[in-house]
């Protein structure tokens, strides 16, 4: 959809391993204005190189699922891992629903120091879009 208003450059599917991001951004040229780039990690201390080569201005959290977990002690290790995508981040938008994601944002300064944008499909108190 933002493909209709603006030129995007987005990680072509299944690009979002430490080789597929680089790979990615690369391609990234002043004839783009927006970049979408998804970021995959399988193990604790992957997302700080993902982060280096991607330095999002906005980030967008969707999921913390079961997928590449098995080096993970918990969800909680994984959401961590994740949110440090965003580190550099002026605006972080999240899904309330996910207690993981949810409650680390909410116990982190760093990230109560962003602009933070919520949604959610059970809670009334979630900020929406």
């Amino acid at each position: 959809i933002l493909g209709l208003t603006v030129p995007v450059i987005r990680s072509p599917r299944s690009y979002n391993s430490q080789i597929g991001v680089p790979l990615s951004v690369l391609k990234l040229d002043d004839k783009y204005k927006l970049g979408i780039f998804e970021a995959g990690i399988s193990k604790p201390g992957e997302m700080e190189n993902l982060q280096k080569v991607i330095d999002p201005d906005i980030g967008i959290i969707t999921n913390i699922g079961d997928a590449h977990s098995e080096n993970f002690s918990d969800q909680t290790m994984k959401a961590r891992e994740k949110l440090k995508l965003f580190i550099n981040s002026s605006l972080v938008v999240y899904c309330r629903d996910n207690d993981f994601v949810s409650n680390l944002i909410d116990g982190d300064p760093v990230m109560q120091s962003k602009m933070l944008i919520d949604w959610s499909l059970c809670n009334k108190e979630a900020e929406g879009l």
